[in-house]
Formats: C-alpha cells, sequence, structure tokens
C-alpha cells in the first residue's frame, strides 16, 4: 500500500483551525538546504542532507563598575569583568552578537493581514523507466504575503529565505509555488532524480526552482520504495491576480549510473 506524503502534516497545520501564520512559516523554515546551480551533475549514492535550527541572539548587559576616573576601553573590560565575578553567587552569562546580515524586525504577522493561500490536489503522474513521478498537491501564496511572514517569524533562517523571496520580489517575481511529489521506484536498481534543473513553467516563461523542503538536490529511492519531497519555486505572472495552470519539469532519473533518457513533464491545472 502507497504511503501518504509526510507533507500532510505540514498541510494540516496550515488549516484555519490552526495557527495559520504559524503553519505555514513552520513548513517554509523547513527549506535547510537551497539547490546550488552548477556546471556538471553527476549521480551520487544516498545521502543524508543536514538541517539547520533556528538560532536566536541575544545580548546580556554587563555590570558597570564604579570609577571616578574615565577608564581605557582595556580598563573597563577588565573592571566590568572584575565587578562581575565579585558578585556572590553570579554567573557570567556569555554574549551572543545578532549578525551584521540580520535587520531589525518591526513586521508582526497581523501586518501581513489574513491568510492567502490556494491550495489544490492534481493527482497527475508520469513513468520513466519504472520511476514514477506523482504531484499530490500544489500551494500558491503571493511573494510579498510570505516575505511579510517570514520577516516577522525573525531568526537566522527566516530572514535568509526572506531576503531571497525579496530580491526575486524586486525582479518581478509575484508568487511562490509549492508541489508535492510522491517518487516511487518499480526498477531493480537504486533510482535518483536531481531537482537542481528542474523548472517552474507559467505564461510562457520558465522559472529554476528554489529548493526542496527537507532535502537537498538529490532524490534517491530504494528499489520497490517511496518517498515524498516538496519542491518550492517562484513564479512571475503579469496578466491577473493568480498565476494559471503550472508546468513543473524533471529531468530524467539516474539508473545504474546512467541517465534515462527524457523528462518529467507535470502539468498542474492551478488556476
Amino acid at each position: 500500500m502507497r504511503r501518504e506524503p509526510s507533507t500532510d502534516l505540514l498541510r494540516t497545520l496550515m488549516k484555519p483551525a490552526y495557527a495559520l501564520p504559524g503553519g505555514v512559516i513552520a513548513a517554509v523554515l523547513m527549506l535547510a538546504v537551497f539547490i546550488q546551480p552548477s556546471a556538471t551533475s553527476t549521480p551520487a549514492d544516498a545521502s543524508t542532507p543536514g538541517t539547520s535550527g533556528l538560532t536566536t541572539a541575544t545580548a546580556t548587559e554587563a555590570l558597570t563598575p564604579t570609577e571616578t576616573a574615565v577608564p581605557t576601553a582595556t580598563a573597563t573590560t577588565a573592571a566590568t569583568s572584575a565587578a562581575t565575578n565579585e558578585v556572590a553567587g553570579a554567573r557570567s552569562t556569555p554574549e551572543t552578537e545578532p549578525t551584521a546580515t540580520e535587520p531589525v524586525v518591526v513586521v508582526t504577522t497581523a501586518q501581513c493581514g489574513a491568510l492567502q493561500e490556494g491550495t489544490y490536489g492534481v493527482g497527475v503522474m508520469q513513468t520513466l523507466s519504472g520511476v514514477s513521478v506523482e504531484a499530490t498537491q500544489v500551494s500558491v501564496y503571493p511573494i510579498s504575503y510570505l516575505h511579510c511572514l517570514l520577516l516577522a517569524t525573525g531568526g537566522r533562517d527566516a530572514v535568509t529565505l526572506a531576503s531571497a523571496l525579496g530580491d526575486a520580489e524586486r525582479a518581478g517575481s509575484t508568487h511562490v509555488a509549492l508541489v508535492d511529489l510522491w517518487v516511487t521506484n518499480g526498477s531493480r536498481d537504486f533510482a535518483q532524480i536531481t531537482l537542481e534543473s528542474a523548472l517552474f513553467s507559467a505564461g510562457g516563461q520558465s522559472f529554476p526552482a528554489m529548493g526542496a523542503l527537507s532535502g537537498g538536490a538529490e532524490v534517491v529511492v530504494a528499489s520497490g520504495q517511496g518517498r515524498p519531497v516538496t519542491i518550492v519555486g517562484t513564479i512571475t505572472n503579469i496578466v491577473g491576480t493568480n498565476t494559471g495552470p503550472i508546468t513543473l519539469s524533471l529531468e530524467g532519473p539516474w539508473l545504474g549510473g546512467t541517465q534515462v533518457p527524457g523528462k518529467y513533464q507535470l502539468f498542474l491545472p492551478t488556476p
């Protein structure tokens, strides 16, 4: 029996009955690895990409010793340390300076407005040499809305993704699309699908994918097994308020060290 994609849980948390902005951000912040373009693509064995957790910068104000003379910067540091150590039972708290690239977050989720998400069940599948890729669901957000939520959330990962979306928005992108895929391997060899060359097409234009949720640029599936993955991309639409139908293109799979000719062309009938 085919397993349901693990992203169903994320989609459940994103329903109005749950914390709407929180559910959206929880899903998007799983973008642990961005796809990086490379000159050549070589198949590799199964790898386990790492994930990065959110880090929060904090600042601790140090005690200032009482001095009659104005000390130098070095003397002030030494005196501050001594004054702190003289307090009975006191333990020093290391200071963590925020990174220079993190802006001051002044946006709140309330300022982003009501939840703006379009979710569509699709069920489009294509098979090449026994390896099937099925698109099960598509979620589409206005790029400005998702950018606002990420800034309101704060943290290094959220700000990094918000920065990438901000650059895409300034370049003309209007929407962000998340496509849930279910990859199954009916062949006798390990199958590998490379995502770094994936393309989103809409309105006669093509756009490279940004990355994948909870994974890297490669999807490796053992014989007889299936694996979920959600791929993310930005889209530019200058006609109307929606993206229109989207086509997701993926290169053919690698089997036994050889790439299968052809491409997956998944037509997603979004409004």
